[in-house]
């Protein structure tokens, strides 16, 4: 499938597979949008990133591990800045071992 949008004298093309493209129509019609009108949400809201809440670029697992934390925060069960760090740094080096190679 490939999407033209025009704007103004402004003209985009995405190639992207029909299933994706049928998933989109279905979120820009549950959201009451147009499919062009949703599309171009999406890139304001990934280009804009002031004050945009990416609550919705989140998974539902990072989304319950957040929920789960702050949970555990405001029972007093907290960890140290060190510890903190610790896993930090742990964390990056298996994301960029996962993603950089």
């Amino acid at each position: 499938m490939v999407l033209t949008v025009w704007k103004k004298a402004m003209r985009l093309e995405v190639s992207i597979p029909d299933q994706l493209y049928s998933e989109a129509q279905r979120a820009a019609a549950a959201n009451g949008l147009s499919f062009e009108a949703y599309m171009a949400g999406l890139i304001s809201r990934d280009v804009d990133s002031s004050g945009v809440n990416d609550d919705n670029v989140f998974t539902p697992e990072v989304v319950a591990e957040i929920r789960a934390a702050a949970v555990e925060a405001r029972t007093g069960n907290n960890i140290t800045l060190d510890q903190f760090r610790a896993e930090a740094k742990l964390r990056n080096a298996k994301w960029q071992g996962n993603h950089l190679g």
